[in-house]
């Protein structure tokens, strides 16, 4: 799927969402805020600038495994039900994603960047487009790769791509919902809200991207489906105060100059006795430069 037809469909699944979380809102609750245009104006940039570029990622992935490491191309699932292929692409995709998740967070240079979609500090429909176009290389691997290895039919590829995008945008809207009992299973708007939380107690748990049962296994749950807390990245840079276009447009700027100033501050300047390959392994959330000194 070309990443400019698959960002459309994931603006119009946006809008879609968006009528509903605000019809379901809270009375009186403003349709455009600043963290709504800020996202727009941050997915606008990657869906005009990067998208292009993505294409070349993407056709260069297929090469590389075709042509190089051809032994990777395993076309395990070719001529299997499509029901059989989706089911396989939704496991391998969501367990690859969960994996790069998590390099994201533990990891200080890619933390900053990540950091962008983090400092959101409220949900819409428009939040899932708040990520630095950089993170975007890391995150279509985790979506490319698996069917490149799999096989299989591409439109069944298609039809999983646009239901997985709609699904990451109904986890970054703004309402109390679980799904009942399928919150025992899938990741809901509540269940992601907590991996957002500015509270210590959420920090680095919820990892999941579509499959609860990574976070299980892999002991990075929180199992109170209850819970909604506060969200946002205190201390960011960044501060959205108003809902002009023209604003909005700088703040999405800002957030995409943000990661390569701290690095720049952080090796430009490194701190008295830093060693950068142990430090490195912690969690971001624990010593990530002065700006998430609060998280130690």
């Amino acid at each position: 799927m070309s990443p400019y037809f698959s960002l459309t469909i994931a603006f119009a699944c946006s809008l879609l969402l968006l009528v509903i979380e605000r019809t379901q809102a809270e009375k009186g609750r403003p349709w455009i805020t600043p963290n709504l245009l800020t996202d727009a104006c941050v997915g606008l940039i990657r869906l005009v600038i990067v998208s292009g570029l993505l294409s070349g990622f993407v056709l260069s992935t297929q090469w590389l495994i075709h042509s190089e490491i051809p032994f990777l191309q395993t076309g395990l699932i070719d001529g299997q039900p499509a029901w059989l292929q989706f089911i396989a692409y939704f496991v391998a995709v969501d367990l690859t994603f969960y994996v790069f998740h998590r390099v994201m967070h533990s990891t200080k240079p890619l933390w900053v960047f990540h950091a962008v979609h983090h400092s959101a500090r409220r949900f819409n429909p428009m939040t899932n487009h708040r990520s630095h176009p950089l993170e975007e290389v890391l995150y279509l691997m985790s979506r490319a790769i698996p069917p490149a290895i799999l096989g299989g039919s591409p439109p069944v590829i298609i039809a999983f791509l646009v239901i997985d995008h709609f699904w990451s945008i109904l986890v970054h809207c703004d309402l109390k919902v679980n799904l009942g009992p399928l919150k025992y299973v899938f990741v809901t708007p509540q269940y992601h809200r907590i991996h957002h939380s500015i509270e210590l107690q959420h920090f680095d748990k919820n990892f999941a991207g579509r499959l609860i049962i990574w976070d299980y296994l892999f002991g990075t749950m929180h199992s109170n489906f209850h819970e909604y807390p506060e969200i946002g990245i205190d201390g960011y840079p960044v501060v959205e105060e108003s809902a002009s276009p023209m604003k909005a447009m700088g703040y999405a700027i800002g957030h995409f100059l943000y990661p390569f100033r701290a690095l720049w501050a952080h090796f430009a300047k490194p701190a008295k006795g830093h060693d950068f390959v142990r430090d490195e392994v912690k969690p971001p959330t624990e010593q990530l430069f002065a700006l998430h000194a609060n998280r130690s």
